[in-house]
């Protein structure tokens, strides 16, 4: 018989979780602490959670998909556009997930896979016009993520290379500390030598709005979109449930005189940490008060005391030319971590909706381009092209 691929609605958060974290390959991003992720909550995704069962209704796999549609985020942050939610989610919808499915039954591994594969693709051909995005589990075993992405190409998908880097925290703090690049240790030596710095974690709604004004600082100084344009909501929609339930943390270095420097989120689960939400300020970064540095070294000490796994980085460009993403590449290459390339996963269903969408992004892009140039200056004779009077 074949394996039978149903909805749970409201999955019992212990017992779906128990399943992800029976396998080493499973993270938060496949549990059910994802419907309280305001990025996807409030981006306007909801998860559906899909089971697959054997012969005798033993779940041997799952996934938690999520649902939503193109320029979520941009829509659901808008009040003034809210009308334009069920219009958007009915002509272009969108399904993704991250790090899924998980097969529990490895021996049937290829059948549990496809079967789960196969229902997503059924659901978006109704319901989407793009599957976008899709990961693969970090399997430790490189069969695994073959036959996984085997599977997705012979459904239509198009694969897209990413990477990004994993600090094995199970090696001796010693260890780690010798495979730093000679920057990191540098900069390490000097805030430490120096005991200008002060890390404490975030507990309190003080520490909190620390965070969260640094937070905002760095997206408006990025131009990039602002998640959170209060600290309620921020606290309400982004910190606190995950927090209270031992998910979320976070991390806080000001200076001796209380000056805030740096901050970063991170989620904690199953072995792994996934860091989000990086934020500094200009005055951490004109003094060269290397804020971030401190933060990545904490965390490796501090995952490695707490029999963590991995510490994944969340995300780099290695053959980038820009040198903004050059630079985030090098930062997150000196901590010793593993470059781990992947793909992800994309699959359109409406040429016609893509189209439109591609042209929505880039008329996006260009007006964004435009708002971030700096001011120009006059011309000069030779930038106008207008001809020298005769001598």
């Amino acid at each position: 018989m074949a394996i039978a691929v149903r909805e749970v609605e409201n999955p019992d958060p212990a017992l779906w979780n128990c399943r992800v974290e029976s396998v080493p390959e499973g993270t938060i991003h496949q549990s059910t602490h994802l419907a309280n992720f305001h990025m996807v909550t409030g981006g306007g995704y909801r998860p559906q959670y899909l089971v697959a069962e054997d012969e005798r209704g033993e779940v041997v796999g799952q996934l938690a998909l999520l649902v939503g549609f193109f320029a979520a985020q941009e829509v659901v942050a808008r009040p003034y556009l809210k009308g334009l939610m069920p219009l958007c989610a009915r002509a272009f919808g969108v399904y993704t997930w991250m790090q899924g499915p998980l097969v529990f039954a490895k021996e049937r591994f290829a059948e549990v896979h496809q079967a789960l594969l196969g229902e997503v693709d059924r659901r978006a051909k109704a319901g989407a016009y793009q599957v976008r995005r899709a990961t693969l589990p970090p399997y430790e075993d490189p069969a695994l993520s073959l036959s996984g992405g085997e599977a997705l190409l012979k459904l239509g998908f198009v694969a897209q290379p990413e990477a990004t880097f994993h600090v094995d925290l199970r090696r001796s703090p010693e260890l780690m500390w010798q495979q730093l690049k000679s920057s990191a240790r540098k900069n390490l030596r000097k805030m430490l030598d120096e005991g200008r710095l002060v890390l404490s974690t975030i507990e309190s709604p003080e520490d909190a709005r620390c965070y969260w004004e640094m937070l905002v600082e760095t997206q408006r100084r990025s131009r990039r979109f602002i998640s959170y344009r209060s600290q309620a909501a921020f606290a309400d929609k982004f910190w606190s449930a995950p927090h209270q339930q031992g998910v979320m943390r976070g991390v806080l270095v000001r200076t001796q005189a209380g000056e805030a420097v740096a901050g970063l989120c991170f989620r904690c689960y199953n072995g792994w940490i996934h860091e989000l939400g990086v934020a500094y300020t200009e005055f951490g970064t004109q003094n060269k008060l290397y804020g971030q540095d401190l933060i990545k070294w904490h965390l490796m000490g501090w995952g490695h005391a707490q029999g963590l796994r991995y510490y994944d980085l969340m995300g780099v460009e290695p053959k980038s030319t820009d040198a903004k993403k050059r630079a985030i590449f090098q930062f997150k290459e000196k901590w010793g971590g593993v470059l781990v390339e992947f793909q992800s996963y994309t699959k359109g269903y409406s040429p016609w909706r893509e189209a439109v969408v591609r042209l929505g992004t880039n008329l996006t892009r260009s007006l964004r381009q435009r708002s971030a140039r700096p001011p120009r200056l006059a011309a000069s004779r030779e930038e106008r092209q207008v001809p020298l009077p005769p001598p």
